[in-house]
């Protein structure tokens, strides 16, 4: 009681007026009622009991949480890991003096505690984490060898494109499963006016053939994408005689066992690589036949060049011409006693290529190419097989002309006149390579 009569004698704390629930009111109420005239607030130990009278009782009991939230009461040790504590370390001793000791605890040894495994309250039978199983090793099946094999073609395509160049692919689907990255030949496409974009499947055909090794040189519709100064309104550098000179300079055309060249690039490019490297140049196919056109400069094509043109008779390369006058203006073109020279001829194709035509024609060049550059004989099979695949691939008519070792022009006709449907598609507009 006179703790309770001292703390009332004190002013009363402010924020015991607004908090706890006590209202503003409630002095004033208590003064008519000739009770306590403020609100009391006292520090009681969590752990003794205070008995007041009536009237304070519910101050005191909320003082008495208060002091209890200020000073809770120890809470016990928690579990550490998967184990429970089952006995307690002694407790220390008082401290004893002795010598070289005064006034210190000496403290006894510290007793390990023994620990039990804590087992989950929904099953006491066991730990909660089972011991795992044992691996047992089962016999590899067919299956799984046939999968490792699998495995071991596509680590080997992995390892030869990481060590090829960032533009060339690895080759796949060889004969026996396994493409060998050396059996395939390096084909170079001067991207400049050979279709990359619109007939960029054919060249997928190609890369998934595991027959070829595609580098793309160049980029179509780049700052030097364009005729240099000596065609009518061409430019100055940069232009493609100068990403000839460049082209030439990083080597990517001496790498390369075979070229695909088309419209301004066989004009422009093409004769830039045969000035440069003379009959060192690899097999080459022309698509659109530019380097068999009257241009501004005359093109320096070596007698001992292989090359293979693929040309159009709804191509705008023909002008006014006849189909005749074309096809003799462009064997004119071929220097005399050439005997590497193929021109294809087909009377519905446009200067754009469609996609079932090259995809028919192009591997067929290409091997025939390789063939002659390393044989110097006509590849007179190769060249048959590649009219049979035209005949398969659509209703296309024309004529292949190629020099035998004589030097003298052998011609083989196939097909015969178009549909109207394909002649009213070849007559549309080709798109910029």
């Amino acid at each position: 009681s006179q703790v309770v009569q001292r703390a009332a004698s004190l002013p009363p704390p402010r924020e015991a007026r607004h908090k706890q629930g006590f209202r503003r009111q409630r002095p004033a109420m208590m003064q008519r009622q000739g009770t306590m005239a403020s609100p009391v607030v006292v520090a009681v130990p969590w752990n003794v009991q205070v008995s007041a009278p009536a009237p304070c009782r519910p101050r005191l009991a909320i003082a008495t949480r208060k002091a209890q939230m200020a000073s809770p009461p120890p809470r016990p040790a928690p579990y550490r890991g998967m184990t429970r504590q089952t006995s307690c370390p002694a407790p220390r001793p008082a401290a004893v003096a002795g010598a070289g000791a005064v006034g210190r605890q000496q403290r006894p040894p510290v007793q390990q505690a023994q620990r039990q495994p804590w087992h989950s309250p929904r099953s006491r039978a066991g730990p909660l984490f089972p011991p795992p199983r044992p691996v047992v090793e089962q016999p590899t099946s067919a299956r799984t060898e046939d999968s490792a094999r699998r495995q071991e073609v596509r680590d080997d395509a992995f390892r030869a494109e990481r060590h090829s160049s960032p533009a060339s692919f690895a080759p796949t689907g060889a004969a026996d499963g396994r493409a060998s990255a050396a059996s395939a030949k390096r084909l170079a496409i001067i991207a400049p006016g050979a279709g990359t974009f619109t007939n960029a499947e054919v060249y997928s055909d190609l890369r998934r053939s595991g027959e070829f090794k595609i580098d793309i040189v160049g980029q179509a519709g780049a700052a030097y994408d364009r005729y240099p100064q000596w065609f009518p309104q061409g430019h100055t550098a940069p232009n493609l005689d100068t990403f000839a000179g460049d082209v030439l300079e990083k080597g990517s055309v001496q790498r390369a066992q075979c070229l695909v060249v088309g419209s301004r690039g066989g004009q422009v490019v093409l004769p830039r690589i045969w000035q440069s490297m003379g009959a060192a140049a690899p097999p080459t196919v022309v698509i659109n036949g530019g380097c068999a056109m009257g241009l501004p400069k005359p093109v320096q094509w070596p007698r001992s060049a292989v090359t293979l043109l693929l040309m159009g008779g709804r191509d705008n390369f023909r002008s006014n011409k006849t189909h005749e006058e074309y096809i003799a203006d462009a064997k004119r073109r071929v220097p005399a006693g050439n005997t590497s020279t193929a021109i294809l001829y087909v009377r519905e194709m446009p200067h754009m290529p469609p996609v079932p035509l090259l995809a028919a024609a192009l591997p067929h060049l290409l091997r025939a190419g390789l063939s002659w550059k390393a044989h110097r004989q006509t590849p007179v099979e190769e060249l048959q097989a590649c009219l049979a695949s035209i005949a398969k691939a659509g209703s296309w008519s024309g004529c292949l002309m190629y020099t035998n070792d004589r030097g003298a022009w052998q011609e083989l006709p196939f097909g015969g006149k178009a549909s109207t449907a394909q002649a009213a598609e070849a007559q549309a507009p080709g798109a910029r390579r």
